[in-house]
C-alpha cells in the first residue's frame, strides 16, 4: 500500500470519529418529529374544549324544586328562584323572621300561579300542599317592614307534605294575628271557625259584646264563646306543642271568664302526666266594671313543667247561657303578671 492510500483512509477514520461523537452515528427518520410546540398546542386546545364543556352544563341546570330554598331577604325587597319539577305533591314551609307582611308565589312556567300567601309567624311552619304539573317554576319571596324578631325571612319547598311535629320555644300564633286559628286545634263548636275580631265587635254598626264594649286587650283578635247573643256551646282549643323554658316559667295571658268549674285554662305535659289548670273568675263586681266585657291579666305558674314539652288547652265546657270565656295575648314571662282583684285556683295533678 503506497503512502497516499494511508493518508485517504486515516482521513476517513478521523471524519466517523467527529459524526460519531456530534450524532451517534443517528440518522433522520422518515417520520416527522412531534416538537414541543406542537404538544403544547394539542394540550391547550383539549383544556380549552373541557372547559367549554363544563361551562355549558352549567348554565343548562336548574335546581330540582324539591330542593329550593329562598332567605336573605331584606326588609321592602323581594328575592326569586327558578326550579324544574317532574310534577307531582310538594310542601311549602315558610318562616317571616323579623318581617311583618313576608309572601310568596309559586308560578310555572305556563303562567299559572299555583299557590300564594302571606304570614306573620315568627317560627318555620308548614304552609300548604300544593301539586304540581312538570314544567319549570318561579318562586317569588317578598319582605315587609321590619317589625318582628329573628332572622331574615326564607321559603323551602320539598317532599314533605305532612307537617312533621314541631316544638316551638313560644307559643305559636298567640295573639291568632292572622285573624285564623292558624296552629291551634279547635273541637267543638264553641269557640267557631275564627278568632273575634275587636274592632269589628266595638263598632256601632255591629254591637257584638256584652254590656258595654271589649276592653284592655291590645290586640286585633281573641278566641271567644261569646256568640253576639246569650247562647253559647262547648268547645275546646289546644295550642301547638312548645318547650318551658325554666327562665320564663310562667304562662301569662288575658282572659275573661266567670266562676265556673266547666270553664278552665290547662297546660298538659305532652307524653307526661302532669298538668296545670287554672280556674279563673274576672267577675269581680267590687273591683272591675262591666265584668262581661273587660280581659283581666292572669297567670298560670309552669315551673313543675320546666323542660318539658307542653301544650295549651282552653276549656269551654258549659252551655249554660252567658256563661262565655274569651282569651288571647298568651306569653311566657319570667314573672307572673296577674291583676289583683281576680280570684284563681290552681291545681296541678301529676
Amino acid at each position: 500500500m503506497n503512502k497516499g492510500w494511508i493518508v485517504w483512509i486515516a482521513l476517513i477514520v478521523i471524519v466517523v470519529i467527529v459524526a460519531y461523537i456530534y450524532t451517534g452515528l443517528k440518522f433522520p427518520s422518515t417520520q416527522p418529529s412531534k416538537s414541543t410546540s406542537t404538544s403544547t398546542i394539542a394540550a391547550s386546545t383539549t383544556a380549552v374544549s373541557k372547559t367549554t364543556a363544563l361551562t355549558t352544563v352549567k348554565q343548562g341546570y336548574l335546581l330540582n324544586c324539591s330542593q329550593l330554598f329562598i332567605n336573605g331577604v331584606a326588609p321592602f325587597s323581594s328575592s326569586n328562584e327558578t326550579c324544574q319539577w317532574q310534577g307531582g305533591k310538594l310542601g311549602v314551609w315558610a318562616y317571616s323572621g323579623f318581617a311583618n307582611g313576608t309572601s310568596f308565589t309559586l308560578v310555572g312556567k305556563d303562567g299559572k300561579t299555583y299557590a300564594s300567601g302571606s304570614f306573620n309567624y315568627n317560627a318555620t311552619t308548614f304552609y300548604t300542599n300544593v301539586t304540581l304539573p312538570k314544567q319549570n317554576y318561579t318562586v317569588t319571596l317578598s319582605a315587609g317592614s321590619e317589625g318582628g324578631h329573628g332572622t331574615t325571612p326564607f321559603i323551602k319547598l320539598n317532599q314533605t307534605v305532612a307537617p312533621p311535629p314541631i316544638v316551638y320555644s313560644f307559643i305559636y300564633n298567640a295573639n291568632f294575628s292572622d285573624g285564623k286559628y292558624t296552629g291551634w286545634n279547635v273541637s267543638g263548636s264553641g269557640f267557631g271557625t275564627a278568632p273575634f275580631n275587636l274592632a269589628y265587635a266595638n263598632s256601632n254598626a255591629v254591637n257584638c259584646y256584652q254590656g258595654s264594649q271589649w276592653r284592655n286587650y291590645p290586640q286585633a283578635y281573641f278566641a271567644t264563646t261569646f256568640t253576639c247573643g246569650i247562647l253559647v256551646s262547648p268547645g275546646n282549643l289546644t295550642s301547638e306543642a312548645f318547650r318551658v323554658n325554666p327562665k320564663t316559667p310562667f304562662l301569662n295571658f288575658k282572659i275573661i271568664s266567670p266562676d265556673d268549674s266547666l270553664i278552665y285554662v290547662e297546660a298538659i305535659e305532652v307524653g307526661g302526666n302532669t298538668t296545670v289548670v287554672g280556674h279563673f273568675n274576672t267577675y269581680n263586681i267590687s273591683f272591675s266594671p262591666n265584668v262581661s266585657s273587660t280581659f283581666a291579666n292572669v297567670s298560670l305558674p309552669l315551673t313543675t313543667l320546666a323542660n318539658k314539652i307542653v301544650k295549651i288547652r282552653v276549656v269551654a265546657a258549659t252551655i249554660q247561657a252567658q256563661r262565655y270565656v274569651a282569651v288571647g295575648g298568651f306569653s311566657l314571662g319570667s314573672l307572673p303578671k296577674a291583676d289583683g282583684w281576680v280570684t284563681s285556683q290552681v291545681n296541678i295533678t301529676r
